[in-house]
């Protein structure tokens, strides 16, 4: 299983075709959003016709929400790792990553100085 973060979300609906590449050689059950990648999605979207899209695209994803451990080892990680620049969201991404063990697509250099967190890069920017 595979987190999928917002930056990678964001490149498959702009069709960057590096991204689509890689996408269609993952099996959709394998790929996971995570409810705040998801939420940051709805966020950002700029028409009734986008929110559409990203409504439909996501339907076709496991959605995986946060737990209380999820939060707890976010707040752990936000002390730890704030001078790099890890964000909330980016805290309690990293935080489901590790806690379910999977691995967590994204082009995010942010991620990098967390030890034990697994990166997949679908191509190198």
């Amino acid at each position: 299983m595979l987190f999928v973060d917002t930056n990678i979300l964001i490149e498959v609906i702009r069709k960057n075709q590096l991204v689509l590449d890689w996408f269609a050689t993952r099996m959709k059950e394998e790929l996971i959003i995570h409810g705040l990648v998801l939420l940051e999605l709805l966020v950002g979207v700029r028409d009734d016709q986008e929110l559409k899209e990203i409504e439909q695209f996501a339907r076709t994803f496991q959605v995986y929400w946060p737990t209380t451990a999820d939060y707890d080892r976010a707040m752990d990680l936000a002390k730890r790792y704030y001078r790099y620049g890890l964000g909330a969201v980016d805290a309690v991404l990293a935080a489901s990553t590790r806690n379910k063990r999977v691995s967590l697509c994204t082009l995010d250099r942010d991620f990098r100085p967390i030890p034990n967190l697994k990166i997949v890069e679908p191509y190198s920017k």
